[in-house]
């Protein structure tokens, strides 16, 4: 009778091991080196949602769009990033037009699975909300903690392509959510 995980073993002379011990075996992170840097351009689709007060109480205005960012990073060590981020935004609210400016910095952990990198990041940072609905322009600015999450596919080891997505929120009256696509640069690797 042969054992129904037979297939796993891998002969090796008397020694036999399982194919996936090395993925439990030996950590995955992302090896890049201390001081590399990106730059990473993405377009996404954007989403808001803001409480504000009325006469009559609080009311949500929700609104969908699109967003333009620019993400800046540097390498700390072997997994770890420091991110600058800036991203500004059209959406279609209510009351006509909005847009929407942001700014964060934060640290991003990679892990390195071959040639996909998947990575997970927090920040903080400030986004400037606006509409040109009613009868003058609105602009109100919120501070906010971000975390995101994605995967990058390494096409080579200067440049790569993946998708991101990010969560912004500060004291429930603003939330932000964006997923897109990106295409990062990579240089100082050596």
């Amino acid at each position: 009778m042969v054992a129904p995980w037979a297939h796993l073993l891998v002969p090796m002379g008397r020694v036999r091991c399982f194919r996936v011990l090395p993925l439990f075996l030996f950590p995955l992170v992302a090896h890049a080196a201390e001081g590399e840097k990106t730059l990473s351009v993405g377009a996404s689709y954007a989403r808001f949602a803001v409480t504000q007060d009325v006469p009559t109480g609080r009311e949500t205005v929700t609104g969908r769009g699109g967003a333009l960012g620019l993400d800046f990073e540097h390498g700390l060590g072997e997994s770890t990033w420091f991110r600058l981020s800036a991203q500004g935004g059209l959406y279609d609210a209510p009351e006509g037009a909005g847009f929407s400016a942001s700014a964060t910095a934060g640290i991003v952990y990679t892990f390195d699975v071959l040639r996909y990198v998947p990575h997970l990041s927090a920040a903080v940072g400030v986004m400037a909300l606006g509409s040109e609905g009613g009868s003058a322009p609105k602009t109100s600015a919120w501070a906010l903690i971000e975390l995101g999450l994605g995967v990058d596919v390494l096409r080579s080891r200067d440049a790569s392509w993946g998708v991101t997505m990010r969560y912004a929120s500060f004291v429930a009256d603003l939330s932000t959510f964006t997923i897109g696509p990106r295409v990062t640069w990579r240089w100082g690797y050596f």
